[in-house]
């Protein structure tokens, strides 16, 4: 058998990998378990398969969007369960950083870096292969920006309009893809500072990408009442040095090789760097420089401190690109053959893995967080146990201010057929429900609460099903009334 064959039978051997292990994470993980936030998708995802868009960004705020609903909508209206298709989409998502750069290597000849930029997907903590697995907008971004690789090695006017758009089109999604497109904008721009092309076409691919960006924001200019969460964030040396002491909380989790030594995230690049510059490769060498700076210059911003240390809202999702970087480095070496033996240490990684995984994730799942988690399985049940008691009342709504249904709130529409309308007042993402119930009138109204004295009330009863759940049977106020009445008082809208 041919040496060129022998090596493109392994890279699909390895890609193959690389996929059973996420349908494995997918399995053990993203299919049975959900909070709050992916909630919120589980609703966009309905909502897109009507042909109804609320809002140009994530419900409820002005920055990163619901592209992970939209491209689970097909899944979703070919019969696929909301609660997988997301998790799907997202997976997917999170491995385009890693199989176009290692495709294009081996398009390129290159066939060892190929084999090790798949050997580094199966080498990080299991952490990163859950928070990756999350409909959360964490990695779309990155995705994004991962595909201007296609282009990277190009020198047309199609490559810098394309390569530009794309970076800026990461950027619009989540601003946590600047730590790749960074780094890979300035070695676009070192390769290419001499093509006068790259000026014109690359300021158009910013130019468009800019255009959507403001047209994605536009929105919340002409609409701020849609905007509950605004992007926030002060800049002081004190976050800096807080981030510096804790480093390990950002990047532990994003080291491969199960090393557990942040430094190496600084470390690393120059390394790269100093070997690149003695080989001749500039362009490479002052792209690893800047990445130490890249990575620390964020630490200064005080909502990379806003997290907590669980998956579920990291310190490190803000990070997510750092093993992407680690992929382009790995890309921009000049392996020709390597010795199989270099492969051991990443298998044995893997292998370690996936001994540890249930553990780890049973450590995970038991984190105390003040994110709502919650067992798909139990999400469903109990979707269909409050559908059943509002038919049961002939409630048309369900008035959710206990935290423990604010998951509900979201959910329980978009995996139950006919599910009466609901309302989390103080924090609801959705504006427009707001006000479309504003002054409407519904003539049984459930509520679920366990903070106000709400048998005191006069008209409400107090189910047997649950000690939080009351009834209005024979309402006459408009809901906005009805809830300032109730001592609930909805944000403002």
């Amino acid at each position: 058998m041919k040496t060129s064959v022998k090596r493109l039978l392994l890279f699909l051997a390895l890609l193959t990998l690389v996929i059973a292990y996420r349908i494995y994470v997918l399995i053990q993980f993203g299919f049975k378990y959900t909070d709050q936030d992916q909630a919120v998708l589980w609703e966009g995802v309905r909502d897109f398969s009507s042909g109804i868009f609320h809002e140009t960004r994530y419900y409820g705020q002005g920055y990163n969007t619901m592209l992970e609903a939209l491209l689970a909508t097909p899944l979703y209206l070919a019969g696929i369960p909301v609660y997988q298709a997301l998790p799907v989409v997202t997976t997917l998502l999170a491995l385009i950083p890693f199989i176009i750069p290692a495709s294009l290597a081996c398009f390129r000849k290159q066939h060892s870096t190929g084999h090790l930029i798949l050997l580094l997907a199966l080498a990080f903590p299991a952490d990163y292969d859950l928070i990756t697995t999350l409909s959360r907008g964490f990695i779309t971004g990155i995705a994004l920006a991962s595909v201007s690789f296609i282009w990277i090695d190009k020198k047309t006017p199609v490559a810098y309009y394309l390569f530009a758009l794309f970076i800026v089109l990461g950027f619009t999604v989540n601003p946590n893809s600047i730590i790749l497109s960074g780094p890979l904008a300035l070695y676009f721009w070192l390769k290419n500072s001499k093509q006068i092309q790259l000026y014109f076409y690359g300021s158009a691919g910013l130019l468009t990408g800019w255009l959507i960006h403001s047209l994605l924001n536009s929105f919340y200019t002409q609409y701020p009442n849609y905007e509950l969460h605004r992007p926030s964030g002060e800049f002081a040396w004190s976050y800096f040095t807080d981030g510096i002491e804790h480093f390990d909380l950002f990047f532990d989790g994003l080291i491969p090789l199960y090393l557990h030594w942040s430094w190496l995230a600084l470390l690393l690049p120059v390394f790269f760097a100093i070997y690149f510059f003695r080989t001749g490769k500039r362009a490479e060498g002052y792209t690893c420089i800047i990445i130490p700076f890249v990575l620390l210059l964020p630490l200064f911003n005080s909502r990379l401190h806003n997290a907590s240390d669980t998956i579920f809202y990291s310190y490190s999702r803000m990070f997510l690109a750092f093993p992407v970087l680690l992929v382009a480095l790995l890309y921009f070496l000049p392996f020709k053959k390597i010795n199989p033996l270099f492969y051991l240490p990443f298998l044995g990684a893997f292998v370690f893995k996936l001994t540890v995984f249930q553990e780890n994730l049973d450590k995970r799942l038991n984190e105390s967080t003040y994110i709502l988690v919650r067992p798909v399985e139990d999400v469903l049940k109990k979707c269909q146990d409050l559908k059943k008691l509002a038919e049961k009342h002939h409630a048309e709504l369900i008035l959710i201010t206990d935290f423990g249904y604010i998951l509900h709130n979201y959910a329980c529409a978009a995996c139950t057929d006919n599910f009466p309308n609901t309302l989390y007042p103080t924090f609801e993402r959705r504006t427009w429900r707001l006000i479309d119930d504003k002054d409407k009138i519904y003539p049984s109204v459930l509520i679920i609460d366990s903070e106000r004295k709400l048998d005191e009330k006069e008209g409400l009863l107090r189910l047997e099903e649950d000690p939080r759940f009351f009834l209005i049977p024979h309402n006459t106020t408009p809901t906005y009334d009805l809830m300032i009445e109730l001592d609930i008082y909805p944000r403002g809208f």
